[in-house]
């Protein structure tokens, strides 16, 4: 998928997001641009969250739900996380942006923060959650035959 993530960057400055205080890093931003930024300056993922809002059926990802394992606890420590509601103004331009996918979308874009090294709105596992974060969490793409597919090997 093609999606301009400069052009993120600007819709969320242009609704008005603000710099977060750098005093101290938060574990997770609910603000795009807020996010964008920390990971740029760390040259760390971003792990994209794009959850239902609160009248949707669908249940959203909640990190606490993923730091249930101690290796995906350790993992996330690799991440700049944002999650983002959908529901409200914001997160639905944001949304949009990332191709209206279906609901709750889980997206890590790499440490330069040019492209989406992963994308998925499949319901994720714990087991789903350590082998996306452990393999991505360099920041950089991987190859076709190693993105989370069993290789099969007839010998």
């Amino acid at each position: 998928m093609s999606i301009s993530l400069p052009l993120l960057l600007l819709t969320g400055m242009a609704l008005g997001e603000a710099n977060v205080p750098a005093e101290k890093a938060p574990t997770h931003y609910d603000n795009y641009t807020a996010g964008f930024k920390a990971a740029q300056k760390t040259g760390q993922p971003l792990l994209v969250i794009l959850n239902p809002g609160g009248k949707s059926a669908q249940k959203p990802v909640t990190l606490e739900s993923v730091r249930k394992s101690k290796t995906c606890c350790d993992w996330l420590e690799s991440y700049v996380v944002v999650i983002v509601d959908t529901e409200t103004d914001k997160g639905g331009v944001i949304h949009t942006l990332f191709g209206a996918k279906p609901l709750p979308h889980v997206s890590v874009i790499d440490k330069a923060q040019k492209f989406q090294i992963y994308t998925t709105s499949k319901s994720m596992q714990l087991s789903d959650w350590d082998r996306v974060l452990k393999t991505y969490r360099k920041g950089v793409a991987v190859s076709k035959t190693a993105n989370l597919q069993e290789v099969f090997c007839p010998t």
